[in-house]
């Protein structure tokens, strides 16, 4: 699966939320269309990237391959990665 994310990129305040389930059996590979770029801030906000992945009790592998995210000079960024695997997945 490709993610895709159009624009010019994250700016202070904005928000991009990922969230993928993976079901059970399922061999997946993520991967994002190109690098994401944090523009300078003026305002206090921090964008925010949250990417939630969660796996089910039997999925079989699970592959992450995410372009470098590109901060410029005066860039305000929270980025977070919450990961939920099953004992007997591979990442």
């Amino acid at each position: 699966m490709i993610l895709v994310c159009t624009g010019a990129g994250v700016f202070a305040g904005d928000t991009l939320r990922q969230s993928v389930r993976v079901a059970g059996g399922a061999r997946v590979v993520l991967t994002s269309q190109s690098a994401l770029q944090a523009a300078p801030a003026a305002a206090a906000a921090a964008a925010t990237i949250h990417r939630t992945t969660t796996s089910s009790r039997t999925t079989r592998e699970l592959q992450c391959h995410w372009d470098p995210l590109i901060p410029f000079a005066g860039a305000r960024l929270e980025q977070r990665f919450d990961l939920s695997l099953a004992d007997s997945s591979r990442l």
